[in-house]
């Protein structure tokens, strides 16, 4: 039989601060399988992806993840400190990938929107000329 969860203010408000957006442009099926993978095993993210239909991986081409810190019978202290660590790996993996790697597509993009609000712009520096 299927149970019912009724979600609460409290339990809705604490996934918003939580979540981490991702925005990419012109990343290859390659690479935007690596930043999947990555969240979701390494980091331990739990993850959703959103494609355009049809699903193409093109210079233009915008994906979109969204990933959430787990934790949520960690208290309040504890989970604010779990998520502020979080941004800081997720910063410096951007920068490390997206500036250090020479395989990266040229004009390939990351907006990464943080659970204060705020964004920060990764773009490929080396890249594949076309």
């Amino acid at each position: 039989m299927a149970q019912i969860h009724i979600i609460t203010k409290q339990e809705l408000e604490a996934k918003r601060r939580s979540e981490f957006r991702f925005v990419c442009t012109g990343l290859s099926k390659k690479e935007m399988a690596s930043l999947y993978r990555t969240l979701k095993q390494q980091f331990g993210f739990k993850v959703w992806l959103r494609n355009p239909f049809p699903p193409e991986f093109d210079a233009k081409a915008v994906h979109e993840l969204t990933a959430w810190v787990m934790g949520s019978a960690v208290g309040g202290y504890a989970m604010k400190k779990a998520i502020d660590a979080a941004q800081e790996l997720l910063v410096a993996y951007l920068k490390f990938k997206m500036l250090g790697d020479p395989q990266n597509e040229a004009g390939a993009e990351v907006v990464l929107y943080l659970p204060d609000g705020s964004t920060r712009k990764f773009k490929a520096k080396r890249g594949k000329a076309k």
